[in-house]
């Protein structure tokens, strides 16, 4: 098969294509309704002129950040939603891009298509796609663990595995700083990692401990900086801050003190409205 045409050639190339594509397609329907976390983080951004960060998802609007300040340094006064809008438009169509390129890689250029278009064209994904919240870097990294997971490679020598182990570990703790529900993939790697076919004990213990140094490095050795240095946080108010309900920031309030309820009778019958 020519090279021009063979499947990872082709996967390449129709990755770009589906990232353009979608990322074009999400900055023509930016909504006009958004998230309370796109609100939160652009306010406290515009009024305080301090980094957003959550406690559910502590670095999830971070590029977005990065572009507001960079833009308002060089050509003035910027409005964060926009930028954040702008930024998410584009994270996710990445996201759709590279989801194409694992299924293409993985099984065929026709999984790659429909897959990265039910992804794309999903609501979940394009109502947060187009919003200037934390879930389309999420959805990206989502995407980047899934990947992961994909290309393991058990046959490797243990030194290299052990490092593909840390690094893995790595990817997953700065997946935990864009969003906390990252913390339910610890398991799926711990499965996988610990299903090598190896005769010691060491050699089979030796890649989880690698990955789970990897998380506590990345994931959780931020979360406890920011809470003790730049909240004042105590052990016991970082771990509730951390483990509890997003609630309000420091010096700032809000309606209710956490994003459900359980006033079933209340909220169920309105689906049928």
């Amino acid at each position: 098969m020519p090279p021009l045409l063979s499947k990872p050639h082709m996967a390449r190339w129709g990755a770009w294509a589906f990232a353009f594509v979608f990322s074009a397609l999400y900055l023509a329907t930016r909504t006009w309704v958004f998230s309370y976390d796109a609100f939160t983080a652009v306010l406290t951004t515009e009024r305080n002129g301090t980094f957003p960060f959550h406690p559910n998802h502590l670095f999830g609007n971070g590029l977005g950040w990065l572009f507001f300040k960079g833009l308002s340094l060089t050509s003035g006064p910027a409005r964060a939603l926009f930028v954040f809008q702008t930024v998410n438009a584009v994270i996710a169509g990445m996201a759709v891009g590279y989801f194409f390129y694992l299924l293409a890689v993985r099984f065929s250029l026709r999984a790659g298509i429909l897959g990265s278009t039910g992804l794309g064209l999903s609501y979940a994904f394009w109502s947060e796609a187009v919003d200037a919240g934390a879930y389309a870097s999420a959805g990206l990294c989502a995407v980047a663990l899934t990947g992961a997971l994909l290309q393991f490679n058990k046959e490797i020598g243990k030194e290299r595995r052990s490092i593909e182990a840390l690094t893995t570990g790595l990817l997953l703790g700065a997946g935990i700083l864009v969003h906390q529900m990252f913390l339910l993939a610890i398991p799926a790697f711990l499965i996988l990692l610990g299903a090598s076919p190896v005769p010691s004990v060491q050699e089979k213990v030796r890649p989880p401990l690698f990955f789970l140094i990897g998380v506590f490095l990345a994931g959780i050795v931020p979360y406890a900086v920011i809470a003790r240095f730049y909240y004042g946080f105590g052990i016991r108010e970082g771990l509730f801050w951390f483990l509890g309900p997003a609630g309000p920031r420091p010096n700032s309030g809000i309606l209710v003190n956490s994003w459900w309820q359980w006033k079933v009778f209340q909220n169920v019958p309105p689906l049928w409205h």
